[in-house]
């Protein structure tokens, strides 16, 4: 029993850490996606935690009892070999724009906050990402189960300090005045959200079942994920809101909310940002890996090491332009995901057992 639970922590830690990145962290995709809609945007919030744990554990149960251990064989399983192509080309540019992204990520952290050169930064990430992808699935689980937990004792201290500092509550009612109230329009971004994400975590979910195949392990470290990253999510929202209408005009509001506080807290902060650039970095590059190496298991650290090579000269754009160019693409070209794999999972579970092929959604 203690093994299982082990096992769907670290299960949990991988799917926080695999969808938590530098938009997360620093507070600019909460803001853009959720706080911006006020009330509004706390209970879709609360619906990402219930998302993310379904369509989760329905990746992992896919993989699971297809054998579709990567991200190709997975969506070649959901849209057939024809339309799998396309997507194998789609995931994979992700994968490696959202590796880059990271890596600029960390590069803009060391330049404007730390006053040292972007170049040190982005050489760091590149150099612990390698390290930690050489060590194929165990180095991502291990390098989680540790981020993990120390990224929600921070975000909980910070929280705690702004709701201690008094008038949260009121600050939150008052934020209504600044947030819009467009259902219709927070609902689509709910969804953009939700998808891109899911997107983005497919190459590190689809590979875990390889290593947990427990159905009840894999329901709960979904559940875990799920729920984690809500209330992440929700403890960076409130304490957003507590900050508007200022917080609207900053390029990380993390670091905003904690401007009055100690240099403690404002370096925790900036360790807890890196530290979930470099998780999400690490579950990128160990996904685009995995896919690049299928068929090849012996290039496997050829291919690591050429792919971290091949992404640190795009890290050198700039971090806010290639956001605010590349997320909105994500999400738009995301939303047929989620519905699919739903749909999949509850064919799957219909199935009958003399049945030896599913049927992807094009073939039905």
């Amino acid at each position: 029993m203690e093994k299982r639970s082990v096992g769907a922590f670290q299960i949990g830690a991988v799917f926080i850490g695999t969808v938590i990145g530098a938009g997360f962290a620093s507070g600019q995709e909460i803001l853009q996606f959720f706080t911006r809609f006020g009330k509004t945007g706390i209970l879709l919030l609360f619906l990402t935690g219930v998302v993310f744990s379904a369509v989760g554990y329905a990746v992992f149960y896919i993989a699971e009892r297809l054998r579709l251990y990567n991200y190709k064989d997975f969506i070649c399983g959901l849209y057939g070999e024809k339309m799998a192509i396309l997507f194998d080309m789609v995931i994979t540019l992700f994968l490696f724009i959202g590796a880059a992204i990271m890596f600029s990520g960390s590069g803009a952290l060391f330049s404007e906050n730390l006053n040292l050169p972007k170049s040190m930064g982005i050489a760091v990430i590149g150099f612990l990402t390698l390290v930690t992808v050489l060590n194929a699935l165990d180095g991502v689980l291990r390098i989680n189960s540790f981020i993990i937990p120390v990224t929600f004792s921070i975000i909980v201290m910070v929280f705690a300090a702004n709701a201690l500092s008094g008038g949260m509550v009121r600050s939150i009612e008052l934020s209504s005045r600044y947030c819009s109230g467009n259902i219709a329009h927070a609902v689509l971004y709910f969804l953009f959200y939700c998808a891109y994400n899911l997107m983005l975590s497919l190459g590190v979910l689809t590979a875990l079942p390889r290593k947990f195949t427990s159905h009840r392990t894999l329901f709960q470290g979904a559940v875990i994920g799920g729920t984690g990253l809500m209330l992440l999510g929700m403890l960076i929202n409130l304490c957003l809101l507590h900050g508007t209408p200022d917080v609207f005009d900053y390029s990380i509001p993390s670091l905003f909310v904690v401007k009055n506080y100690p240099a403690l807290f404002r370096i925790m902060i900036m360790v807890c940002i890196w530290c979930e650039i470099f998780s999400t970095a690490v579950s990128n590059i160990f996904g685009l890996t995995v896919r690049l190496s299928s068929g090849y298991p012996h290039l496997y650290k050829i291919i690591t090491i050429l792919t971290v090579a091949a992404c640190m000269p795009f890290a050198f754009y700039d971090f806010k332009r290639l956001i605010a160019f590349f997320y909105p693409i994500f999400g738009a070209l995301s939303l047929a995901l989620m519905p699919c794999i739903l749909y999949t999972f509850f064919k799957l579970r219909q199935r009958q057992p003399g049945k030896k092929k599913l049927k992807n959604v094009f073939e039905q």
